[in-house]
Order: structure tokens, then sequence, then C-alpha cells
């Protein structure tokens, strides 16, 4: 009886941290993709600047 609950609370858990990890590599590629895209707008407003100079 004791062990069911414990399978079950380690199941539980099992499933939060693969949530929990999902999300997170969610939260990560997002975070990437952000920064790429910031640093391409950095790059070109740079490039564009030297340009202008």
């Amino acid at each position: 009886m004791l062990l069911k609950q414990q399978i079950r609370v380690l199941r539980k858990q099992q499933v939060r941290d693969a949530i929990a990890s999902r999300t997170c590599s969610r939260a990560k590629n997002a975070f990437t993709e952000g920064k790429f895209v910031f640093c391409a707008l950095y790059s070109f407003s740079n490039s564009s600047h030297l340009q202008k100079h």
C-alpha cells in the first residue's frame, strides 16, 4: 500500500519535472531566438551607422 503511494508520488514528480523541463527548454529557445534577433538588429543598425559615416 505504501509502495503504491510512493510510486504515485514519484510519477507525479516525474510528470512535473517533464513539464518543467519542457517549458524551460521552450523558454530557452524563445530567449535564444530573441537574442539572435536582437543581435541581428544590433549589427544591422551598427552596419548602417558605419555606412552613413
